[in-house]
């Protein structure tokens, strides 16, 4: 059963790579496109580190063409961590304000932001 169908039901959520991993490839897409509307200088990097059973290091590189996912080749500029439970809750609008306030973060506040508040489902920060 699907990890948010699980939370609503108040039952532990299933992080299996197998059942979860898929779900982190189609949600991580939206960290660039929120990321578009930030401009810096080429080659500046956004690193999102995800520990737990579902461990993944994702990099985003400033280009003319706006952030895409690559390795990193410039200026790490932000960075934000957090646990497989985090992630998929804060990519589904269903990481609570105290939740997300606590993830570890270092750099351009801005971004930082940016990255908190992103969402890959329709939805507005809580």
């Amino acid at each position: 059963m699907a990890t948010p169908l699980l939370d609503a039901l108040d039952r532990e959520p299933d992080l299996r790579s197998d059942v979860l991993g898929p779900v982190f490839d189609g949600l991580r897409w939206a960290y660039p496109y929120r990321l578009a509307s930030q401009k810096r200088p080429l080659g500046d990097t956004v690193t999102i580190d995800i520990s737990g059973p579902i461990a993944a290091t994702w990099h985003m590189v400033a280009s003319e063409q706006g952030w895409n996912f690559a390795e990193v080749t410039g200026n790490q500029v932000a960075t934000i961590a957090m646990t497989t439970d985090e992630a998929w809750r804060l990519l589904t609008n269903n990481l609570s304000p105290e939740r997300q306030a606590a993830l570890t973060t270092s750099g351009d506040s801005v971004l930082i932001e940016v990255l908190r508040n992103t969402r890959a489902i329709i939805g507005s920060p809580k």
